[in-house]
């Protein structure tokens, strides 16, 4: 009986909830004064370069991958098609051979019968089943 007897201030639920209300508001307060008071500016300045002018053009250009239907005849494979390995060196994409032979420079059969031109062991036929055979 003695809550009754208590003033408000002197209420646990009355506090609980006072104190809640002040750090709310504390929170409030110092989230929207951390906030930038200056603004940084930044300049930028042109910078101005040339160019030399060279004598090539486009007939004077050398194309980087040759593609031709005599290379495929010659090697006997099912294509002939390139890209450039880790060491920027230009290889022959996996291909099939014609003859049933294996092709010079070949140095794997994959598992699904192309053969391989890789110079690295990392990653060899791995789009065709794995190694079956290192040439």
């Amino acid at each position: 009986m003695e809550n009754k007897d208590r003033k408000w201030y002197q209420k646990k639920r009355y506090i609980v909830s006072l104190f809640a209300i002040v750090i709310i508001a504390l929170v409030v307060i110092s989230s929207t004064s951390a906030a930038p008071s200056q603004v940084e500016t930044t300049t930028v300045v042109p910078v101005t370069t040339t160019v030399p002018e060279t004598q090539d053009t486009v007939s004077n250009l050398q194309p980087t991958v040759q593609n031709t239907q005599d290379d495929n005849e010659n090697n006997n494979l099912s294509n002939d098609n390139y890209y450039t390995n880790v060491d920027d060196n230009r290889v022959h994409d996996p291909a099939y051979s014609e003859n049933g032979e294996a092709p010079d420079g070949a140095t794997a059969e994959c598992n699904d019968g192309t053969y391989s031109f890789s110079q690295h062991a990392s990653g060899t036929c791995s789009h065709h089943g794995g190694v079956s055979s290192w040439l």
